[in-house]
């Protein structure tokens, strides 16, 4: 008894973090693991490292794992979902970086990771078919497109809202609303609600990065809110809009789509078909 107990509590969990190992257990079955599985480390055996996997034990190259409770497991973990994440593979990035909130709930580094969760989640669904179905996901069967509902973004911000993470969050919480609420079909309110909440972005983050996005997105919405309506007012404040945009962005891509905007408007192009 006393020796089950020791060997359970000497047992570490660790995290695979490539695709298609071979675990060959000794109840004689082959399972194939791939990123994201969990292992419990029982001891290192020569050059390999033996660990047990569905009540089976068998033996793994080190270099295939993630002690999850080594010196630097942490690190290592957010490093390898954040490597995902660069190269496109929103599938990895989004299972390790789990495995990192659920696993770290203390870490420093919670708010970097609750972020990018959430990005690698958006990034993923917008890859996916109608006939896909993918935990923590939505579709939307007015738009015929998967969408993310945010929970990540929404607990970065309810936790860490002196975070540098949090207007980021907050910018791609304001981009979800759109693609839940779509499509508009000339429903006002969903469009003035969406407007209101960039107001309230570029008051609350004037200093953000994603502020000149935000006044962009501003000045579209009352591009879209004038050719619904006719108000002259929104055609004004869009015209303001992209005016401040130009004198904030000078030189870059930003000034060049407020001054194309600007030219439609003057030239009564519309850009919101209904």
């Amino acid at each position: 008894m006393l020796y089950l107990l020791l060997s359970i509590l000497s047992t570490r969990p660790a995290v695979v973090i490539v695709d298609n190992v071979w675990f060959y257990g000794n109840n004689h079955k082959t399972k194939i693991l791939n990123t994201g599985d969990t292992v419990k480390v029982i001891k290192k055996s020569g050059d390999f490292i033996k660990v047990e996997f569905n009540n089976a034990t068998g033996q793994l190259s080190p270099g295939v794992l993630i002690d999850l409770k080594g010196p630097i497991g942490e690190e290592e973990l957010l490093i390898f979902a954040r490597g995902y994440f660069d190269e496109a593979d929103y599938p990895k990035a989004v299972r390790l970086f789990n495995l990192f909130i659920n696993h770290f709930p203390k870490s420093n580094y919670l708010d970097m990771a609750l972020y990018y969760a959430g990005l690698a989640y958006i990034r993923w669904a917008e890859k996916l078919k109608e006939t896909d179905t993918i935990p923590g996901l939505k579709f939307n069967p007015r738009t015929k497109r998967w969408y993310y509902p945010g929970d990540a973004f929404m607990r970065l911000i309810t936790e860490f809202p002196e975070s540098p993470y949090t207007p980021k969050a907050e910018y791609q919480l304001i981009k979800l609303y759109r693609q839940i609420s779509q499509p508009w079909s000339d429903f006002l309110l969903p469009i003035q609600h969406e407007l209101r909440m960039w107001q309230n972005f570029i008051k609350k983050y004037p200093d953000a990065e994603e502020y000149i996005l935000a006044l962009m997105e501003l000045g579209y919405l009352n591009r879209v809110l004038f050719e619904i309506t006719g108000k002259n007012t929104y055609r004004s404040s869009a015209i303001q809009i992209f005016n401040e945009v130009m004198r904030l962005s000078s030189g870059s891509i930003y000034e060049v789509q407020a001054r194309i905007n600007l030219y439609e408007i003057e030239h009564n192009r519309n850009i919101y078909k209904y």
